[in-house]
């Protein structure tokens, strides 16, 4: 890992990374569970419209969740 903190960031950068990493990582965390929460919302939304068209559980979902493969 220190490796490619070292090819992606400047010294600088890497340094404030390497020192922080602790808080960073919770940061990380929460903004995967952020972007887990916005797909699940936009699956939601597709199914939602998706099933007002073909009054369709399973097609719904199949659809919706086709296309929301991230």
């Amino acid at each position: 890992m220190k490796k490619a903190i070292s090819e992606y960031f400047d010294a600088e950068t890497a340094k404030v990374f390497k020192n922080n990493l602790y808080e960073i990582s919770y940061v990380l965390d929460d903004a995967i569970k952020y972007n887990q929460l916005a797909e699940d919302w936009i699956e939601l939304g597709i199914y939602k419209v998706i099933y007002k068209a073909t009054k369709n559980e399973g097609i719904s979902h199949a659809i919706a969740d086709g296309v929301c493969i991230c």
